[in-house]
């Protein structure tokens, strides 16, 4: 047997004694294990809430950072790289112009 086998034997059977014991203090503690018990399943509920919604808010970030959505034409444009403040506020000066992001990105060689 290889010593990768060995580790995984070594720690299926560490499992199965952790495993065991926590079954023998579940029995002999049921009070203490019900209210251990519902404060880790609280817990985790929280933390993966929490992990949900940083995720979602950091993909929203990525792709408003990646796209603009050109309203009039009902559209995102996936631009090459992330435009600079100086770049957004042109943007958005050339926007209050009338010119369309199709013009604006094209000309300032965004897309």
């Amino acid at each position: 047997m290889g010593k990768f086998k060995e580790k995984i034997e070594d720690g299926r059977t560490w499992l199965d004694v952790k495993a065991w014991q926590a079954r023998a203090w579940v029995k002999e503690n049921p009070q203490q294990a019900v209210t251990v018990i519902c404060t880790a399943i609280g817990a985790g509920v929280l933390m993966t809430k929490g992990m949900i919604k940083s995720a979602r808010l950091h993909k929203e970030a990525v792709l408003k950072e990646r796209y603009i959505y050109d309203r009039s034409l009902g559209k995102y444009w996936r631009l090459r790289r992330v435009p600079t403040q100086t770049e957004q506020l042109k943007i958005a000066r050339l926007k209050k112009e009338g010119l369309g992001y199709a013009e604006i990105l094209t000309s300032m060689k965004l897309l």
